[in-house]
């Protein structure tokens, strides 16, 4: 039998709030460059780099174009970018993908992934992959489980006859995340296995099993993507269609219901970081259970989580257990580290609260660059601006505040009121309220603006945009 082409689906619109401070709603954790120098995305991506795969689709939220075109930039990759106008879990994402499939690689096995997962030997999961081929062709869904090694309420589980069939599971039930007492009979059982939510499937299969159990979803999805609309070269999922979609798992929405389902058991090493103390389990434990990091100390310390990622502060800990503890540039977090997936409904009273810190990093990411708040206080704002080449912000104006643009490095081309003029290294230039004005690096390095802001209001949404390359929405920063 010839070996079908897989095509890789890269799920990438999740936030990961569970693993906050580091991940946020501005920098999700799959864009986070949290194990090396390439993010989780980026990883999964090196995974489907051979000929075994059609080029990736990445499916992600529309926040997040730039952000995932400047990633797969970096690495080389042609993935093919999908925009969700905003989030519906993996339900419709998935749905939608077997329908794109369908259209493009009519023969093609689908491989279902997420972005945000840590799986070390790639060779290991291709060869699971190519195990589920034999069943996917067939018509079945086929899934992946890990074997559990501890009771863990943060995973759903999937239950399978213990009977093997040339190393595929025909599985009975799914289940959603369970509570402590259920995880751990489910662990003791040896019935069930962790749910990696990969999964690899015929597009017909999948449009079959969403068209007998979730109908109407399954006729927006497909309005959906027979409407795609291209902006800027990005393909969009209509707003029209895919706000009237009900927000639900592909595990609760269908796999639940299902019965044509074979799971592929991965015995190597997988981790799908959904929070803190699943973080922690990747890393090397002292004699006393303590995971540190560098600039990190403890002392009479047991089962406690140390991470400091920034140089400038050094966490310290006495005497306590288990605990998780995280610093970041502008936030710390202190928990249970059995709480660990309360975390993000720490992070939900963050935001009734209006806590900046709930949802935006320091660094913020746009198509043009960064910036970064150095400082803040009632009156002023002193902020880093990096334009990579080629980057231009739009052009703008300000009712509130007043700028004054300093170049430490580079070359800019700035704009105001109409008059065009450059400023080279350790030149300067002065924006009154009002006025309109432009910046762009016109050069093949990166320009860094420092931006002194003075104002009686300094929030980003004190803009008047009237032109942007990026074809952004108008009447927001940036």
């Amino acid at each position: 039998m010839a070996v079908p082409i897989v095509l890789p689906v890269v799920i990438a619109g999740g936030v990961g709030t569970r693993l906050w401070p580091i991940s946020r709603k501005s920098l999700p954790k799959q864009f986070c460059s949290i194990f090396g120098d390439q993010s989780l995305f980026q990883k999964t991506l090196a995974r489907v780099s051979n000929e075994v795969f059609h080029t990736p689709i990445v499916i992600t939220n529309g926040e997040y174009r730039f952000l995932v075109s400047d990633q797969l930039a970096t690495i080389k990759s042609d993935a093919e970018i999908y925009l969700e106008p905003f989030g519906r879990n993996t339900a419709p994402a998935v749905i939608a993908a077997a329908f794109i499939a369908q259209e493009k690689h009519e023969d093609a096995l689908v491989a279902v992934l997420p972005a945000d997962h840590l799986i070390v030997d790639k060779q290991a999961f291709i060869d699971a992959l190519m195990i589920g081929i034999t069943d996917a062709i067939a018509g079945k869904l086929v899934t992946f489980g890990v074997q559990p090694d501890s009771a863990e309420t943060g995973y759903g589980y999937i239950e399978v006859k213990e009977s093997r069939r040339q190393g595929v599971l025909e599985v009975l039930t799914f289940h959603e995340k369970p509570d402590a007492e259920r995880a751990n009979e489910y662990t003791l059982s040896g019935r069930h296995l962790w749910n990696t939510g990969i999964f690899l499937f015929k597009p017909s299969t999948m449009i079959e099993l969403a068209e007998k159990f979730q109908s109407e979803t399954v006729r927006l999805v497909r309005s959906a993507v027979n409407s795609i609309e291209v902006d800027l070269g990005y393909k969009k999922l209509p707003d029209k269609f895919w706000s009237r979609i009900r927000n639900q798992s592909v595990d609760y929405a269908i796999c639940e219901h299902a019965t044509n389902i074979a799971c592929v058991p991965f015995s190597h090493y997988w981790n799908d970081l959904g929070d803190w103390k699943s973080f922690a389990a990747t890393r090397k434990q002292d004699v006393n259970g303590n995971v540190l990091s560098a600039n990190t100390t403890e002392i009479d310390c047991k089962n406690t989580f140390l991470l400091s990622k920034n140089n400038r502060i050094h966490l310290a800990a006495l005497g306590v257990d288990n605990i998780v503890a995280v610093v970041n540039e502008d936030a710390v977090l202190v928990a249970n580290k059995d709480r660990s997936q309360e975390v993000k409904n720490l992070v939900e009273s963050l935001e009734t609260n209006n806590v900046h810190q709930s949802s935006w990093h320091r660094k913020d990411y746009r198509p043009w660059g960064n910036f970064e708040a150095l400082n803040l206080e009632s009156n002023y704002q002193l902020k880093k601006l990096q334009v990579k080449p080629g980057g231009k912000l739009s052009l703008q104006s300000h009712q509130f505040r007043s700028e004054h643009w300093v170049v430490v490095k580079g070359r800019a081309t700035v704009v105001i009121d109409g008059n065009k003029f450059y400023l080279e290294e350790n030149q300067s230039t002065y924006i009154a309220p009002g006025q309109k004005h432009s910046l762009a690096n016109d050069t093949d390095d990166w320009l860094t603006i420092i931006e002194v802001q003075v104002g009686s209001y300094l929030g980003e949404d004190d803009i008047v945009r009237y032109e942007d390359i990026y074809n952004r929405d108008l009447n927001k920063s940036g």
